[in-house]
């Protein structure tokens, strides 16, 4: 968290609007599609990883980071869709792969999309 502030440009508070919003945000997903469907979506560590990655990217960056990490589990559920006994609809998706792989795309990235 130390190296990624000055890295980006990104202040303190920044990060920690980051890792509270960004884990907040997950949780409420999680715990809305808990309650509407009855089952789990989410598993517990994703909004943990996603607070983690907003204290060091902060918090602008995170929804190209989010982009980036939907977009990756949703080619990659396209990709094995054939594969397996199950369909697609009840799948699980390792969405906090795409989550680190997205945080580490997003870094030289969000400084050529916000012109940092």
């Amino acid at each position: 968290m130390a190296v990624a502030g000055p890295l980006l440009g990104t202040s303190p508070i920044d990060r920690w609007v980051g890792a509270l919003v960004g884990g907040g945000l997950l949780a409420l997903i999680a715990w809305a599609y808990r309650r509407s469907r009855g089952a789990e979506g989410m598993g517990g560590g994703d909004p943990k990883l996603v607070a983690a990655v907003g204290a060091w990217l902060g918090w602008p960056a995170l929804p190209l980071m989010l982009l980036l990490a939907s977009l990756g589990g949703i080619a990659w559920a396209l990709v094995t869709q054939g594969k397996g006994d199950r369909p697609l609809s009840e799948r699980r998706v390792p969405f906090g792969v795409f989550i680190g792989t997205a945080a580490f795309a997003a870094v030289p990235l969000w400084p050529l999309i916000s012109g940092r």
